[in-house]
Parts: structure tokens; C-alpha cells; sequence
């Protein structure tokens, strides 16, 4: 009886001891793993980042494509000996990240690449350095994991009219190495064939400049109508709008001192529209006056696209002589009918006193690969002087630099704002913005208050005499976008007419509109007043291209012209004989 109670016993234990075998093992590992995590035994899964946001996530389980990654790198490991940093030359390293998991425990190395396989680290979860054998690093450098290392293994892109991207169809790109050996970079492909818009060629552009590009294209029946170098490509196939299938062969030579060579074919589906024609309202004006300049064969979606140049440059309101590169004036072109337009502002601040502002702009427009030159003359202006009775007091509390800069800055970032619609283009004959009153003070006269010429200022607008219960007339139809005061300005209106033209009244005593309402032309907007920098009951009428002030006479007495061949077309402004 007690010989089978000890038989039993035992073997109850022996039981036991099997049923916790598997978690006395799996405890051993963990313990193991605690205190060796990374090993290639107990490694389950890592995840290498790379600078530039490649991410390479290798699972154990899985293998697969990346089993060469994860010796390459556990050759690294285990070959390394302990070093007490990295070399003083650290800005010649890149760093990889890896994340190990190992029973759960996620574990940071940082590797410190350079292309010298003598000058590779890596640094531990505890901070330890490790130098890396030469012979593992150099076979590490040798992979395409490395690649980022090497600024010519990445592949050549191709840009279509300066912004779409095409990827290859088939690209064969080889690299040099740190052991001068070429190595065949990972190559990117196209999955599809993509339709992009070009004006006046096929635009095309390389990151990396080919050594030849052939070019073979084909209609919508699949006839070729080029088959040749791209360099022979006229434009005769891009004079009308059109649609061809394009597939571009670049080639780059293998040559002495050159660490890349390499071949690839790109296709993409060319709808090509006809070259952008620029059209001028005036090729004669004076400083203070504004051009409109038109263009057809421009897609809406590629305004931005526009590119002008002016010699000499063309300033804003900022214009400073000493600092040529200040104030520089940019056109902001908008869409209506078809066409795109932008009003090309001559600022008054760039005539000194001596009136010896150029004589003539030379203006090149370009859209794809259309350029057109125009030149504009524009003649000079004679600055008149106004001597204002304003006294000490009235200068020390209105026109002061603090009173002027907080008007600046109230009213410029309205003057500046882009509105995509046109107010004026049904009604374009401006008005006098009070009836049956004469003008105090013209546009762009040197104002000197008192006396004062320390305090003198350009007027940048009319200002026109009133009297009591005078009304303030919108200019022009518009969009108010502004109700407010400054110190300076008294009451004021801003409003917007569209392609960045905006109107300005000031030293309102009440106002009878507010911001969003939109207005018709000779609608009343306030009523004259005295409030801010006046002596007298009066309005200050100013009329700007964005924040460039511009006289309004010529406009009042012709309208807003566009060129006659636009007016045409679409029935845009009033067309007068110059």
C-alpha cells in the first residue's frame, strides 16, 4: 500500500514537472532575452527607418524579401566591438533607426552610416557605442539598403511643364559605391499613364541632366507624327490644341569620373493646348496710371504658372532707390471669360523728385514654353507741392509716425487680399465719388502740413471738397471689405471691384453700409465728414492696384480698358482710341 502511495507520488510529480517544462523553458528565454535582447534567435521582428522615411518592417515569421536586410544587419551586430563614441568627422554620418522586438521588449539601436566602411556605428538601448567590422559594413554599403548614402543612386525624374512628376516604365540606373563598383539602384515604376497639360512643346525636364532624349509621338489613331531627339523637336505640333502619346527614352553615359550611368523610358498622354498669347490694354501711359494685361490658352487651374519679368523692375508703393530689391511689384492674374487678367500698376514712388523714373519697361510673359516680349512707355509726372494749414497740435495728434503706421497696417492687409470675382467688368466707367465737387488736393501731390517738410507725405489719392451732409459714392460696383477707423484716417471704407482693384474713402462722419455687403456703382457708402487728419469737411478718395495707389481721372473719363482684341472677345471693359 505505501509502496504504490510512493509510486503514485512520484509519478504525480514527474506529471508536474512536465506540465511547467514549457513555462520553466519559457521563463528561461524571457529571462534571456531580458538580458541578451538582441540576437538573431530571439529577434521576432525588426523595423529599420531610414532618413528620408523608408520604413523596412521584417517579421520572422514572414522572411520574404527582407531576410537579406536582417543578416546584413545581425552581421553588423555580432562582429562589432565596443568603441568610445563616434569619430569627430560626424557630419559625414547618416543615421538608420532600428526597432527590435524581442518577447515584447522593443529595443532602440541608432546606426551611424558613412561611406568609408571604416567609420560605421551603431549605439545600443543603453547608449554603448560599437564600431562596426569594415568587412560587414563595406557588404552593408554594397546593398541598396545604403543607397541614401550615395546622392547619385537615386533614380533620374522626370518633370512634365515644371511640375508633374513621371515615373519610368522601365529604368536600368546604376550607381558607384564606396569601392568605386557600380551597383543597380531600386527603381520606382509607373503603375499607369498619366494625362498631363502642356503649352507650346512637351516641357520636359530631368533632376539629372540626360546626355540624349529621344522622343517618339503618337495621335489618337496611333500614327507617329515624331520619332527623333528632343533637341530636333519643333513646334509646329503644338501650335493647335492636341493629344498625343509621348514616350521619352533618356539616356545617361557611362564615362570616365561619372559615379552614375543608366537608361529609362517614360510615357504619359500629352494634351497639348495652344501656346499662351499676352495682350497689353496700353503701350502708353504715365506713372500713377495702371496696364491690364490679358491672356488666352492659360488653364485657370495653372495661373500660378505665369511667369513676368520686367526690366527695369517694377515697384510698389515701398519703392526705396537705395534697395533696389524692395517694394518689387508681381502680377496677380485672374480668371473671367475665358481669359486671364492682371492689372499692371506704374507706381508714382518710383518718380524722385526729378522726375528721371525709365522710360520704358521691356516685359516678358511666359506660360509652358510660350515667352512673349512687350514694352510698355511710360512718361514721367510733374510732382506738384500743396502747402496744408494744420496746426501744431493737429500734426502732433494725427500725423504722427505711431498714427501712420497703425493706418498702414490696418489698411494694407485689405488693400493686399486676392478677390476671384469681377465687379466691373459690366459697369467700368468710374464716377466721381461725391457729386458737383471740386478737388482740393490731387493724386500724388507732396503734401507739407504747416510748413512742416520733416512731416511732408505723398497723397495717395484725391482729396475732394464738401459740404454738410455730402454723400460718399461707390466708385465703381464692388464688395465692401472694410468699415472702421484710425486715427489717422477718420471713418473709412474699403472696397473691392475684383483683379485687385480697390477703392478707398476716408474722414467719413457715418457710414451706411457694412463689410460683405456688395454695392453698385454711384451707391451711397457714408456721409462726409471731418474726422481724422482734415481741417475742414472733406474726402479723401483713394483708388489702388492691391496696395499701390493709382490715379483715377483716365478712368473716370474712359473707363477700365482692356485690350481691343480681348474686348472683343469677350465684351470685357470699354475699348477707346489712344
Amino acid at each position: 500500500m505505501k509502496e504504490n502511495i510512493k509510486k503514485n507520488a512520484a509519478l504525480i510529480a514527474i506529471i508536474a514537472i512536465v506540465a511547467i517544462l514549457p513555462t520553466i523553458v519559457a521563463v528561461s528565454f524571457y529571462s534571456y532575452a531580458k538580458s541578451h535582447p538582441i540576437t538573431r534567435t530571439s529577434v521576432s521582428q525588426m523595423k529599420v527607418s531610414t532618413p528620408d522615411g523608408t520604413v523596412y518592417d521584417y517579421l520572422k515569421t514572414d522572411g520574404g524579401d527582407l531576410e537579406d536586410l536582417y543578416s546584413l544587419v545581425f552581421d553588423m551586430n555580432e562582429n562589432a566591438v565596443r568603441a568610445d563614441g563616434l569619430k569627430d568627422t560626424a557630419q559625414e554620418y547618416i543615421c538608420y533607426v532600428a526597432e527590435y522586438t524581442s518577447y515584447n521588449k522593443k529595443n532602440i539601436y541608432n546606426y551611424y552610416l558613412s561611406e568609408n566602411p571604416d567609420n560605421v556605428y551603431f549605439k545600443n538601448q543603453k547608449g554603448d557605442y560599437y564600431k562596426v567590422n569594415p568587412a560587414q559594413a563595406g557588404k552593408f554599403l554594397s546593398s541598396t539598403y545604403a543607397s541614401q548614402l550615395f546622392p547619385n543612386a537615386s533614380q533620374p525624374i522626370l518633370l512634365v511643364a515644371d511640375k508633374t512628376e513621371v515615373l519610368p516604365e522601365t529604368m536600368s540606373w546604376k550607381y558607384m559605391t564606396h569601392d568605386g563598383t557600380f551597383i543597380d539602384s531600386a527603381s520606382d515604376l509607373a503603375k499607369g499613364v498619366e494625362k498631363i497639360n502642356c503649352s507650346g512643346g512637351l516641357q520636359l525636364g530631368f533632376s539629372v541632366a540626360p546626355d540624349a532624349v529621344y522622343v517618339n509621338l503618337a495621335d489618337t489613331e496611333g500614327n507617329t507624327v515624331y520619332d527623333g531627339y528632343y533637341d530636333d523637336l519643333g513646334t509646329e505640333l503644338f501650335v493647335d490644341n492636341n493629344v498625343y502619346t509621348a514616350k521619352i527614352t533618356a539616356k545617361w553615359y557611362e564615362s570616365d569620373g561619372r559615379r552614375y550611368y543608366g537608361e529609362g523610358t517614360y510615357t504619359y498622354i500629352a494634351n497639348v493646348l495652344s501656346p499662351a498669347v499676352f495682350y497689353v490694354s496700353a503701350t502708353e501711359c504715365e506713372y500713377g496710371d495702371f496696364i491690364i494685361v490679358s491672356a488666352k490658352n492659360v488653364l485657370e487651374e495653372e495661373i500660378d504658372n505665369i511667369g513676368f519679368v520686367s526690366e527695369p523692375k517694377i515697384y510698389g508703393p515701398e519703392y526705396d532707390k537705395d534697395s533696389p530689391n524692395s517694394g518689387l511689384f508681381k502680377p496677380q492674374f485672374f480668371s473671367y471669360g475665358g481669359y486671364v487678367h492682371a492689372i499692371i500698376p506704374f507706381s508714382i514712388a518710383t518718380c524722385t523728385a526729378n522726375n528721371n523714373a525709365a522710360d520704358q519697361y521691356h516685359m516678358t510673359f511666359s506660360y509652358g514654353d510660350s515667352y512673349q516680349e512687350i514694352n510698355v512707355n511710360v512718361s514721367p509726372r510733374n510732382i506738384k507741392t500743396a502747402y496744408l494749414n494744420s496746426s501744431i497740435e493737429k500734426i502732433n495728434t494725427y500725423l504722427t509716425e505711431a498714427t501712420l503706421s497703425t493706418y498702414k497696417n490696418v489698411i494694407t492687409p485689405y488693400l493686399e487680399s486676392k478677390c476671384p470675382d469681377f465687379y466691373w467688368t459690366g459697369d467700368n466707367m468710374l464716377i466721381q465719388p461725391i457729386e458737383g465737387r471740386s478737388v482740393k488736393y490731387g493724386f500724388a501731390v507732396k503734401c507739407i502740413p504747416n510748413n512742416k517738410t520733416s512731416a511732408w507725405y505723398w497723397n495717395e489719392g484725391v482729396d475732394f471738397k464738401a459740404g454738410a451732409n455730402d454723400e460718399a459714392l461707390a466708385c465703381l460696383p464692388g464688395k465692401i471689405i472694410y468699415v472702421g477707423e484710425t486715427t489717422y484716417s477718420g471713418t473709412m471704407v474699403i472696397i473691392e471691384h475684383g483683379c485687385g482693384l480697390k477703392s478707398l474713402y476716408s474722414h467719413l462722419s457715418a457710414t451706411s453700409v457694412k463689410v460683405g455687403d456688395t454695392v453698385s456703382k454711384g451707391e451711397v457708402i457714408g456721409i462726409v465728414g471731418s474726422t481724422g487728419f482734415v481741417d475742414t469737411r472733406m474726402l479723401h478718395f483713394g483708388l489702388y492696384v492691391f496696395d499701390v495707389p493709382v490715379r483715377y481721372y483716365d478712368y473716370e473719363e474712359n473707363g477700365i480698358r482692356v485690350s481691343e482684341e480681348i474686348a472683343e472677345a469677350i465684351g470685357l471693359g470699354t475699348v477707346t482710341d489712344e
